[in-house]
């Protein structure tokens, strides 16, 4: 018997915006795909589910989706999970990051998020510093948020010899 994929990406991790999404994430996701691989259907992790909190800044940061895509374009995004190249991670506080998908882009993810995510964040939090300066009335920091602009893009640009 062979089963017809009919979507693309699906939702590995529910995050934890309820008791009940937590007792739906399977305590190893990967086993959720195992039914399917079985009659042939290829199906990754490809997300996490929408877990964020707006009102309280909950959650934010503790799940989320890493794609693996030529550019931010969405066509380049829309290809990248069609083809399986996207990892869900969980990201709780006090614990390593725990990284879904294929094996190649686990160990690529976990060395993203260990050696370039911690350089690229600390160089977001400045220019968001600046950010909420500019709110404030702080005069200098228009100035400062142009000359900060695309420092990240540009650290990994340098890091991957991009010209």
């Amino acid at each position: 018997m062979t089963l017809e994929r009919k979507y693309d990406a699906t939702p590995l991790v529910v995050g934890a915006d309820s008791v009940q999404d937590i007792i739906l994430t399977p305590r190893n996701p990967a086993d959720a795909f195992l039914p399917s691989r079985s009659y042939g259907v290829e199906n990754f992790a490809a997300e996490v589910s929408d877990s964020h909190g707006v009102r309280r800044g909950q959650l934010f940061g503790w799940y989320y989706t890493l794609t693996f895509a030529r550019t931010s374009s969405l066509e380049d995004l829309k290809e990248s999970i069609t083809n399986h190249y996207s990892v869900a991670i969980e990201a709780l506080p006090g614990e390593f990051p725990r990284v879904h998908g294929p094996f190649r882009l686990v160990k690529l993810a976990q060395f993203l998020i260990r050696e370039l995510y911690p350089l690229r964040d600390a160089l977001c939090a400045e220019e968001g510093r600046w950010m909420l300066a500019h709110v404030t009335g702080h005069p200098a920091a228009a100035e400062n948020i142009v000359a900060l602009r695309g420092q990240a893009d540009g650290l990994v640009s340098r890091l991957w010899a991009r010209p």
